[in-house]
């Protein structure tokens, strides 16, 4: 039995990493689902709360079961989660917020509410979107996200969530699913459900493109936190964009694939007989932008990172050591954009300092 949960996973990693930090942890927590969470973490839980389990089945490179046999390290994941697919918790969470006045706010779990009728998510929804318009400019919102079956569901989610949060969190299925959910000029046949460096450089763009500040104005969004297997990606800018500036994100991107690396392989430091670059050795950094397909990437493990600019807009790509006998891949996304949020600086232009709390 482990703890279960985006939201609880990314408070405790945060505690782990900070554990000066005060966190606030909101959503439905049993009686023994708190026992495995630090004291240090302060917890607000509707009444009478029942223990929402989620069963995973984690399998390595090579197992096999019946007649089917692994490609690579993965998971499936059954889940019965009543609290969760409703967002109980989210009323509580912000009253809390009032009190605890935070200096980062990290929203997850809406991807649950996918199993609900439309008229039930179209609802919180819309309770969601109001919720984060209260939150003030000067606090950033991370908006993490996950996998979602329903594509109906899907594009109402971005387009309710994504121009009123600051930053996203997401991999390679939820970026493709949610491009294919919006019908977005891209030939997905040809991405397929691993999409190479350009594909995924093209895909953030959009994804960039159609959301963030830079083109909406009432938007807030300003930073995505992209990960995969063999790679991550942060697209942020260093300048002012919408009032907010990223700063520190190469560090950030950076620290997020070592954090991936380590716990993949339940170890505390990366080497050749545990870990193994997946990388291509040369590639390009787009297939639609022409100044960017004209040159080939030759990557070298000196650099460790690779970073350009498209339209004005950063982008940081590190790889990630990937473990060659992973022991647990649930919870590394989570662990990637807490360990990255927390590398990140973020300045409102109006905004002043104050103690940190998540």
């Amino acid at each position: 039995e482990y703890i279960g949960g985006n939201a609880a996973l990314m408070a405790i990693k945060i505690n782990e990493i900070a554990p000066e930090s005060e966190v606030l942890l909101a959503g439905p927590i049993g009686p023994k689902l708190r026992t495995f969470i630090s004291r240090d973490i302060e917890t607000i839980s509707p009444k009478d709360t029942d223990e929402e389990v989620h069963v995973i089945l984690e399998f390595g490179k090579g197992q096999q079961w019946g007649k089917a046999t692994a490609k690579c390290a993965n998971r499936v994941i059954i889940s019965h989660d009543i609290a969760n697919s409703r967002m109980t918790a989210l009323e509580q969470f912000d009253v809390s917020l009032n009190e605890f006045n935070p200096n980062l706010i990290i929203f997850t779990g809406a991807h649950m509410l996918d199993g609900q009728s439309r008229d039930f998510w179209k609802q919180r929804l819309v309770d969601i979107r109001n919720f984060l318009k209260e939150r003030p400019r000067t606090v950033p919102i991370h908006f993490e996200m996950a996998t979602v079956g329903n594509l109906q569901f899907l594009p109402h989610l971005a387009d309710e969530v994504f121009p009123f949060v600051d930053s996203i969190g997401l991999n390679e299925q939820e970026l493709i699913s949610l491009a294919k959910s919006k019908e977005a000029d891209f030939d997905f046949t040809q991405i397929g459900p691993k999409p190479s460096i350009p594909d995924t450089s093209d895909l953030l763009h959009w994804l960039f493109s159609s959301y963030s500040s830079q083109n909406r104005t009432n938007s807030r969004f300003t930073r995505i936190h992209f990960h995969t297997l063999s790679y991550d990606v942060i697209v942020a800018s260093k300048r002012a964009l919408g009032g907010a500036v990223w700063a520190n994100s190469l560090k950030a991107v950076m620290e997020g694939s070592k954090v991936a690396s380590l716990q993949a392989c339940d170890t505390n430091e990366i080497s050749t007989a545990l870990h193994e670059l997946q990388i291509p050795d040369k590639f390009r950094l787009s297939n639609t932008d022409e100044v960017l397909h004209r040159s080939e990437i030759e990557y070298t493990k000196e650099n460790g990172y690779v970073a350009w600019q498209r339209e004005g807009i950063d982008y940081y790509m590190a790889p990630v050591y990937v473990c060659k006998n992973p022991l647990k891949t649930v919870g590394l996304g989570d662990a990637i954009s807490a360990t990255g949020l927390l590398t990140s600086e973020f300045k409102f232009l109006k905004s002043k300092k104050s103690k940190q709390k998540s």
